[in-house]
């Protein structure tokens, strides 16, 4: 399955929508993920000059409120690590880096669910998920 197919999987709007779903071993990162009522939209981005290549960018609405991460998520390059999305080494601030992979899930009505794996620099982990 090259690339290009992978992020097909997850281009689309979705919507935070289950706070009560967030994972979070620490506290004070709290602030990294959405508040209720966050959109999301992911586009494909194709690789020049390599069939079949592509990567994912995301874009983040204001509705809900911003979070600390909004700007670092928009500034991010998901690449395709087998049926995942991958971000590495986001800088959240400095001495503190972030990486996120995003799952997707796809129910018998056709429904999305992706689940936002968290894995700060500093051992510390989290996850969320937000539905299309």
């Amino acid at each position: 399955m090259s690339d290009e197919t992978v992020v097909d999987t997850f281009v689309g709007e979705f919507e935070h929508k289950r706070p009560e779903k967030i994972n979070n071993s620490d506290p004070n990162k709290l602030g990294y993920y959405p508040r209720k009522g966050v959109r999301l939209t992911i586009d494909k981005v194709l690789v020049t000059g390599k069939t079949g290549g592509a990567y994912a960018k995301i874009t983040v609405s204001n509705d809900g409120g911003t979070f600390e991460a909004k700007l670092v998520l928009e500034r991010a390059v998901f690449q395709v690590d087998g049926q995942t999305l991958v971000a590495r080494d986001m800088e959240l601030k400095p001495g503190l880096l972030l990486t996120e992979t995003l799952t997707m899930t796809v129910g018998a009505q056709g429904q999305k669910e992706m689940k936002h794996a968290l894995s700060f620099s500093d051992g510390n982990h989290g996850d969320w998920i937000c539905d299309n």
